[in-house]
């Protein structure tokens, strides 16, 4: 009996601290709020950092009260990873490995930063940028719902991970077979759970 209980406290736990964490965010975005950037990958590595922070991945996936906002986070993080899929195709040219829920707590963040915009997400146009070292290279623009004018950008800069332990897994990775289905030959990408988000607005706001 005693047991059972357990996971339901910590997923109160994790609840409780998502909604202050998203209280805060939201009064922030009230105040000009239009960068948000996270550095996670300078603390620890990935793994513990989602551990700590967000429990296992069935604990943090359902930490939405509301199943609106749950259902617009897992739309928003689709069309990153839409977004993601298409710059591979179209420029990289090789698989990209994306850090469980990285594009979950993206589409969150963007979803707060779009609540003072007039059409809300529905204006978002999406510039994605990928950091590699001391180069930035845009990858994809998209826009978020083509029948909406699009009232302001987000520029989403997402780091690849360039640690040795992570290079390395990547050629056991390879060694192993796991990308022999691929129809890439060059190496995969593996990014990490930094990012950077900026707003900007594409129109003039009354005085």
């Amino acid at each position: 009996m005693e047991n059972s209980t357990v996971p339901e406290t910590k997923k109160d736990v994790l609840k409780m601290v998502h909604k202050f964490k998203t209280t805060f965010q939201r009064l922030l975005s009230r105040e000009n709020q239009n960068v948000i950037e996270t550095d996670y990958e300078k603390c620890e590595t990935n793994t513990d950092i989602e551990k700590k922070v967000f429990g296992t991945q069935k604990d943090w996936m359902n930490l939405f009260e509301d199943p609106s906002e749950d259902a617009k986070c897992n739309q928003f993080a689709k069309h990153i990873e839409d977004g993601l899929k298409e710059a591979r195709e179209k420029h990289l040219k090789c698989e990209i490995l994306i850090p469980c829920g990285l594009t979950m707590r993206i589409a969150r963040d963007i979803l707060i930063m779009s609540e003072s915009e007039p059409c809300g997400v529905r204006g978002c146009s999406l510039i994605i940028h990928l950091q590699e070292k001391s180069n930035c290279t845009e990858l994809v623009k998209l826009q978020y719902d083509p029948t909406t004018v699009s009232t302001f950008e987000i520029h989403l800069t997402l780091q690849e991970d360039t640690r040795h332990v992570v290079s390395v897994r990547k050629m056991m990775m390879q060694l192993t077979g796991c990308f022999k289905h691929s129809t890439y030959k060059s190496t995969p990408k593996m990014l990490c759970l930094a990012y950077k988000l900026e707003k900007q607005k594409l129109y003039r706001a009354n005085c």
